[in-house]
């Protein structure tokens, strides 16, 4: 993990799903990254994953619908194909179980 405040890099446990070209949006208000999409091996990522800072972990993030009934909010992540159109799109809880 690289901290841009020091420049340091340090090691942290594996992601479910090693990717690159992703996108890392921190979550106002709380300790996570949402790092979703990419590709890996030349095939897209179609998942995410949740980046804690605290615990220095990776984290299932909750789709939207595996959290049902909750109001809360989402963020929505398009993936694009080889023609640049928005291939799929998954919607993403931002505030689901891994806050704890």
């Amino acid at each position: 993990m690289y901290d841009p405040a020091t420049g340091a890099v340090s090691l942290t446990e594996l992601m479910a799903a090693a990717r690159q070209g992703h996108i890392a949006i921190h979550l106002a208000g709380s300790d996570r990254v949402l790092v979703g999409a990419g590709t890996a091996h030349g095939r897209a990522v179609e998942s995410a994953e949740l980046f804690v800072l605290s615990r220095n972990a990776f984290a299932p993030a909750p789709e939207a619908a595996s959290v049902a009934g909750d109001p809360g909010p989402t963020i929505t992540i398009g993936m694009l194909g080889p023609d640049g159109n928005i291939r799929t799109e998954k919607t993403y809880r931002t505030n689901g179980p891994a806050q704890q």
